[in-house]
């Protein structure tokens, strides 16, 4: 038998919509999480091969040579020593890195170079980049607090130097001494 009386709701009603809505704006944020910190390491992978790259290209070409001639971006770029995932300003006086920031190449006097790299986040980003980078061969990394590649080389430095996450974005400092020494 059928009811003469059907029921008019039809649809969701409030709650059902509130729950509804929560379960998307949790899997939106987990995608978002998930995509932020996945960013942040490729990011950080991609500065880590850049700067590799820059130290055996500088290493290699200055091996004889005084570093002193270095003095700009300029020279750099012509001696081919920045890679190709480097943005380059029209000019070419201006290398940008995947931070938006600039990347800056001067050599020292006999056989020194610095590496600067701006605007690189703070925290996990800043302490894979500096870990990462004792490999390499640089004898000092620096935020504005120096970490030795040497005995007295800690995370605890490491954690010091580069902060917590989230705050401003700081300039890394990588220096090589007397390469040829």
């Amino acid at each position: 038998m059928k009811l003469k009386y059907a029921s008019k709701n039809k649809g969701l009603t409030l709650i059902e919509a509130l729950i509804w809505f929560a379960i998307f704006a949790a899997v939106v944020a987990g995608i978002f999480a998930l995509y932020s910190s996945s960013r942040n390491a490729n990011n950080a992978a991609t500065v880590n091969k850049e700067l590799s790259t820059i130290f055996s290209q500088t290493e290699q070409l200055f091996a004889s040579e005084d570093t002193k001639d270095l003095t700009d971006n300029k020279v750099a770029l012509q001696l081919g020593i920045f890679p190709k995932s480097l943005k380059v300003s029209t000019d070419g006086t201006t290398i940008s890195n995947v931070f938006g920031g600039k990347v800056t190449l001067t050599g020292q006097t006999p056989s020194g170079f610095t590496v600067i790299y701006t605007n690189v986040p703070t925290g996990e980003v800043c302490s894979n980049i500096i870990r990462a980078q004792k490999a390499v061969g640089w004898d000092t990394a620096d935020t504005g607090t120096t970490v030795s590649y040497n005995s007295t080389y800690s995370i605890n430095k490491v954690a010091t130097a580069c902060g917590d996450n989230g705050k401003k974005a700081i300039s890394l400092t990588f220096v090589r001494l007397n390469a040829n020494a």
